[in-house]
């Protein structure tokens, strides 16, 4: 465990960022990086070490209970996709007060908090909650991103960055978590280095098939422009297919919430508030599986690239390097306008297909 939360960090020799930090604590750490689902299991290994007689072995009770959320001393307080309202942060404060029940520490974990800075009622009472800590809670905080606007709450932490992980490291993941060595691989392949999204494309059994596809579009581009057409009306129907899978696990996310809405009483976030965060997801699963087919195809551009710059020059291999070329720079200008735009996935990729054609 202090292995992963050492390379997490940059540390080459395990232990010595995770020793460091768990020695001698201080009553607020923020953990900023770009895939929220590591950023968050960063963050449980780290309270467990804060928590662990041997400051995180992974094996001992202690350890086991924080990983699995179950420890009574760790609070997990998830934004859930919208951004945090004052009454939520006021309700994290005064649970910061207790006294710890049964191990050293009482850790309070608060994800996302750069959705404070959308409303200031909320990010002042953040605020006065790391201002005035109780003797035995630590807070532990993650962001995404570091904007200009929390530069307070920063000041109030120790800052921990967390880089993001290899494609290597999310299929082991993956497989310690159970996943099937072929499926673990095809999934973080897939995941655009994003653990969050790799534990969904685990369960779509099309996801071998679909990056097989990605790969084998350039072939198929044959200079019609009905061929790019055909060519987007087949990915779009692909994505469709593969969004079934979240959309799946969204129902039984509903399922689980009027379960506990109408059987356990638990207090949740609210229907709205679920179907906000569920579009949000939806969308942004769309976005990423066209970013993915965009990176093979740009792998696919490169590989010809290097083939070509092995053989003997002609006029056809530099009328072919400078096709190559070309469609590496509409890829990269293509990625752009998905990230930078709200164009139409549609017009997007005809777009593309149609000037790839060209080449």
């Amino acid at each position: 465990m202090t292995d992963l939360f050492d390379r997490l960090v940059g540390q080459a020799e395990p232990s010595l960022a995770l020793r460091a930090y768990t020695e001698r604590p201080v009553h607020a750490y923020l953990l900023v990086g770009s895939d929220s689902a590591v950023t968050e299991m960063a963050a449980l290994h780290f309270a467990a070490a804060l928590q662990c007689a041997k400051n995180g072995c992974g094996q001992c009770e202690v350890c086991r209970l924080v990983l699995e959320e179950k420890h009574p001393d760790v609070d997990l307080h998830r934004s859930d996709g919208g951004s945090w309202q004052i009454d939520e942060i006021r309700a994290i404060g005064t649970e910061s007060m207790l006294r710890p029940r049964q191990d050293s520490w009482h850790i309070e974990i608060v994800d996302h908090i750069e959705r404070t800075v959308d409303g200031a009622a909320s990010y002042a009472a953040l605020l006065k909650v790391l201002e005035e800590p109780a003797e035995k809670t630590i807070f532990i905080l993650t962001a995404d991103s570091l904007p200009d606007e929390l530069v307070t709450v920063e000041s109030r932490c120790v800052l921990i960055r967390l880089r993001a992980l290899s494609v290597d490291e999310i299929e082991l993941l993956l497989i310690q978590e159970g996943a099937e060595p072929t499926s673990a691989r095809a999934a973080a392949t897939s995941s655009s280095g994003s653990l969050r999204r790799a534990r969904i494309l685990l369960r779509d059994q099309g996801v071998v098939a679909r990056l097989a596809l990605w790969q084998s579009i350039p072939e198929r581009i044959n200079g019609e422009v009905s061929t790019a057409i055909d060519l987007v009306a087949e990915v779009r129907a692909e994505v469709d297919s593969a969004i079934t899978t979240l959309k799946e696990k969204h129902a039984e996310e509903l399922a689980i919430w009027k379960r506990h809405r109408d059987e356990l009483k638990i207090r949740t976030e609210s229907k709205d508030q679920i179907d906000t965060r569920q579009r949000r997801e939806l969308r942004l699963f769309r976005v990423e599986e066209i970013g993915f087919l965009l990176r093979v195809l740009a792998e696919v551009y490169r590989s010809r690239m290097a083939a070509l710059v092995e053989v003997p020059r002609s006029n056809e291999s530099d009328a072919r390097l400078r096709s190559a070329m070309s469609a590496l720079d509409l890829l990269t200008r293509t990625g752009e306008r998905l990230y930078g735009t709200n164009m139409e996935e549609g017009l997007l990729l005809t777009d593309l297909f149609v000037s790839l054609s060209r080449q």
